[in-house]
């Protein structure tokens, strides 16, 4: 039985076992409602324990994500120190590969901007940030950039 069904049969009872001269209810009525109220009572206690598990695998599955998310970092760190102990070791340039995987280099340039004060407002964003894409792409078509200069670099490939 369903906990509204539970609700409507004791309107039932009550209006079928309630004596209409004296207002009471019967023996039988008293013991129907009394029995209802105990299914009533268990229904309603289960439900209040499956919110408590509910509650429960939601607290678990919160502190499994914080868990999860300080492993991640972790292993970020940890990732980007093995291949900078990987960088140090091997010469700008070397290759390795074997049936999996594979080590190479691939050119690039970037911005190194020294002094972000010193940029003209063309090559500045709001938040006086540097527009590194203009900036590059002024210095080198051969122009000055105050407090900017192209960094040449090597970046490792890992597939």
């Amino acid at each position: 039985m369903k906990l509204y069904e539970i609700n409507e049969l004791v309107d039932n009872i009550i209006q079928a076992e309630i004596d209409e001269e004296t207002g009471e209810i019967s023996e039988k009525g008293i013991e129907l409602l009394q029995a209802l109220e105990m299914e009533k009572n268990d229904k309603c206690m289960s439900l209040v324990y499956v919110i408590k598990n509910i509650k429960a695998e939601a607290e678990a599955f919160k502190n499994e994500i914080d868990r999860l998310r300080k492993e991640k970092g972790y292993r970020d760190n940890k990732l980007e120190s093995i291949k900078n102990y990987l960088r140090m070791n091997l010469k700008e340039g070397e290759k390795m590969n074997d049936d999996i995987s594979s080590i190479s280099w691939r050119k690039s340039e970037s911005v190194q901007v020294d002094n972000v004060a010193l940029l003209p407002a063309e090559f500045t964003k709001v938040t006086v940030e540097a527009k590194k894409n203009e900036i590059k792409a002024a210095l080198k078509d051969g122009g000055q950039v105050a407090g900017c200069h192209l960094i040449k670099n090597n970046n490792m490939v890992i597939r």
